[in-house]
C-alpha cells in the first residue's frame, strides 16, 4: 500500500490517463477483499505525501495535499459516489 501511495506521489504527473484511471481498480469502495479499503489507503497517502513535504516543499506537493484534504472530507458526505469522487481527485491531479 506504501509503494502505491509513493508510486502515484511521484509519478501521477507524468503518467497517461489511461494508467491513472486504473488505479481505481486497486481501490475498494465497499468491502471488498484484495483491494484497499479506500479510507485506509487515503491516510496512508497522506502520511506518505507529509513525508515528501518535509523533504521536498513544492508546490505541487502543497495541491496534491490540498486536494486530498477535499477528497477526505468529501468522502464523508452521504450518498456520494465515492468512485467516481475518486476518479476526479486522480485527474485533477494530472
Amino acid at each position: 500500500m506504501v509503494k502505491l501511495a509513493n508510486l502515484i506521489i511521484s509519478k501521477i504527473q507524468v503518467a497517461s490517463f489511461s494508467n491513472v484511471l486504473n488505479i481505481v481498480d486497486k481501490i475498494g469502495f465497499k468491502e471488498e477483499k484484495d483491494k484497499y479499503n479506500v479510507n485506509i489507503f487515503l491516510k496512508v497517502l497522506m502520511y506518505c505525501l507529509i513525508e515528501k513535504i518535509k523533504v521536498d516543499n513544492n508546490y505541487y506537493y502543497l495541491y496534491f495535499y490540498d486536494a486530498l484534504i477535499s477528497l477526505m472530507g468529501c468522502l464523508h458526505v452521504k450518498n456520494i459516489d465515492k468512485q467516481r469522487a475518486f476518479e476526479n481527485f486522480l485527474v485533477t491531479l494530472k
